[in-house]
């Protein structure tokens, strides 16, 4: 006769186990060993990442308005999603990976079932033509460019707008969440960075560096905020006020940058298709790597912290590890 405990606890077991496979176990990445290991072949303009939060699927946004799943450890396309009529410049899975979201500049976000490789729903008066298309930490909202100079916040669930982010002077550029959901950065053209709160949609603080931010970040500590300028430079601001800001040069026109999920490394993409490591407490360079021909669009860390990827003008995903 079973022991109906014994048997439970074995379950219990086998799940623990699954759980810390070696894809979602976190890794740390030493950058005096990083390294190129993979290269995915697009064979036509990689624009958009997005990492699922196990780290198993990778999606890919193409100049061709197609998107490109794959699992990110053996780089096996799974499936394609077609819908949008051009360039996919922006992509994030929710939370749980049921669904991805995507802009296009076709002017319209959509949402897709990750399963099923089925659109789901399109979301009304967007203006996309950068990187703005993000979820919430909890994935009931997603903000995205509604507006030229403004960011619609909308309840997921209900497919509503629940509120507007609106004072940047100029188009917005990019858009990023808190890690506890509390608090948004964007960037515009305008050359600005300013935060806000998601639910009152009040502007918290403000910074004008006088450069194009092409990219915001915020570390996972919550304390400070990271943005890649077109003034070839890497910039950290104090996330309270946006001040005290601290630059490192990148050596070129910078079009991306990402802390790593612990903070203990920023890597930044440039035009000329240079991978840049450094050191967020000094911000002085831990690594120079160098494998696109052409400009990096937009890179990721893995949420398990084992790879970074690179999208590139020059049709190529790359993906590095140590």
């Amino acid at each position: 006769m079973f022991d109906v405990k014994c048997v439970s606890l074995l379950v219990l077991a086998a799940t623990a186990l699954a759980d810390t496979s070696p894809r979602s176990e976190r890794h740390r990445i030493d950058p005096a060993k990083l390294k190129l290991i993979a290269t995915i072949e697009i064979k036509i303009e990689a624009r958009s990442l997005a990492a699922s939060a196990d780290s198993r699927r990778l999606a890919v946004g193409a100049g061709d308005g197609t998107i490109r799943l794959y699992d990110l450890d053996s780089r096996r396309l799974i499936k394609a999603l077609k819908g949008h009529g051009s360039s996919v410049v922006s992509l994030d899975y929710s939370p749980d990976g049921r669904t991805l979201a995507s802009g296009s500049t076709d002017q319209t976000v959509k949402l897709w079932d990750v399963a099923a490789g089925k659109e789901r729903t399109t979301l009304a008066g967007a203006c996309v033509t950068h990187m703005p298309v993000r979820f919430s930490p909890d994935g009931k909202k997603l903000a995205y460019r509604q507006e030229r100079s403004a960011v619609g916040i909308w309840d997921v669930a209900k497919v509503k707008e629940i509120g507007k982010l609106k004072g940047h002077s100029g188009d917005i550029l990019c858009i990023a969440w808190s890690r506890d959901g509390r608090r948004i950065a964007t960037t515009s053209n305008g050359g600005e960075v300013k935060t806000w709160g998601p639910v009152s949609c009040v502007e918290m603080a403000t910074a004008s560096p006088g450069f194009l931010p092409m990219s915001v970040a915020w570390s996972p500590d919550m304390k400070s905020i990271l943005t890649a300028d077109t003034g070839t430079a890497v910039t950290m601001y104090r996330s309270s006020d946006l001040t005290l800001p601290r630059a490192a040069n990148h050596g070129g026109e910078v079009r991306w940058a990402e802390f790593d999920p612990e903070g203990r490394y920023v890597v930044s993409g440039d035009d000329g298709g240079g991978l840049n490591v450094w050191d967020p407490a000094t911000m002085k360079p831990l690594r120079v790597l160098e494998g696109h021909k052409e400009a990096i669009h937009q890179l990721i860390v893995t949420p398990n912290g084992r790879f970074i990827v690179t999208a590139s003008g020059d049709g190529t995903v790359k993906i590095w590890s140590d």
